[in-house]
């Protein structure tokens, strides 16, 4: 990688997430070539090794960039060594369907009835918060029985979550209402057959998955965690809920299915606040900017 930073006269390296950071960070000091890192969490370099790694990279990059400021404080106080930090939310484009809504019921064997559809669209890990959902579903189900909870994601890193999820929508009595599974396809397939967006997660910094709700004019019922406060005006964009509390998650949820003018009302202001804050190209021109800013210095300086 240094011999092709060096060949293609590179003048700045995006080392993006992670997985980059290592080889990434020693690539462009060989180089002598300024690096940024983009992260969005470094709780998860929990043993020594990881945490000197961390140190090591981080520590050396000539910026890091985050999403928000939320997580911008916790990587400063994460580090020992702090280069400039800037915040640049994501750019999310509104993820369009490709197949039909009757094609998606039926790959979710979803009957062929009026049906509310509240749908979590996450990884399947236990800190997105799938079971303080499933305890919410039930108190909603109880209310208003003609509705659908589906959690759509992959297991990451935790094997048999999600059988341990389906177990205890079973022991809960709502494994009728509830579809927990993966999906191949385009993820607008999915937002296409959801209603309202939940997002149950104790531990976030602003998530995709509620950008793109609020690219399609999807109400919110999400957790305050992270950075997600930051963006969303309670029962303006968005109706906001503490973590781990399904009683308010559910009462949330009933609002939006039991007060229509509310519903359309969070749903123009969200699709506002997309438009005005997240479209891709608001994000490439602040990129666009930090990295001039750091070519410029770099060239300026004796």
């Amino acid at each position: 990688m240094a011999r092709v930073i060096q060949e293609e006269r590179v003048d700045i390296l995006d080392v993006h997430l992670s997985p980059a950071n290592p080889v990434g960070a020693v690539a462009a000091l060989n180089s002598r070539v300024p690096f940024v890192v983009t992260l969005y969490q470094v709780n998860t370099m929990k043993t020594p090794q990881l945490w000197l790694a961390g140190q090591f990279n981080l520590g050396n990059a000539a910026m890091l960039i985050t999403d928000s400021e939320s997580q911008a404080v916790v990587i400063s106080h994460w580090l020992m060594h702090r280069p400039p930090i800037r915040v640049v939310p994501n750019g999310t484009p509104p993820p369009l369907p490709v197949q039909t809504k009757q094609a998606m019921f039926k790959a979710f064997n979803i009957p062929d009835q009026p049906l509310t559809i509240i749908g979590q669209i996450s990884s399947l890990v236990s800190y997105k918060g799938h079971i303080s959902l499933l305890n919410a579903a039930k108190r909603v189900l109880e209310r208003h029985r003609e509705c659908l909870f589906l959690l759509v994601g992959y297991e990451r890193g935790e094997p048999r979550y999600r059988e341990l999820l389906l177990r205890h929508a079973s022991s809960l009595g709502i494994a009728d209402r509830v579809r927990i599974q993966g999906y191949p396809g385009s993820i607008g397939d999915v937002w296409n057959i959801i209603d309202i967006h939940v997002h149950a997660s104790q531990l976030d910094s602003l998530p995709n998955a509620l950008l793109e709700a609020m690219s399609l004019g999807k109400p919110s019922v999400i957790t305050a965690v992270g950075g997600i406060p930051e963006v969303i005006k309670h029962r303006v964009n968005g109706y906001l809920v503490a973590p781990n509390a399904p009683e308010q998650l559910a009462e949330g949820l009933l609002l939006m299915m039991c007060n229509p003018s509310l519903r359309r009302a969070i749903s123009h202001e969200a699709q506002s606040t997309y438009f005005n804050r997240f479209r891709p190209h608001l994000m490439t021109t602040k990129l666009e900017e930090q990295f001039e800013s750091i070519v410029h210095a770099t060239r300026t300086s004796p």
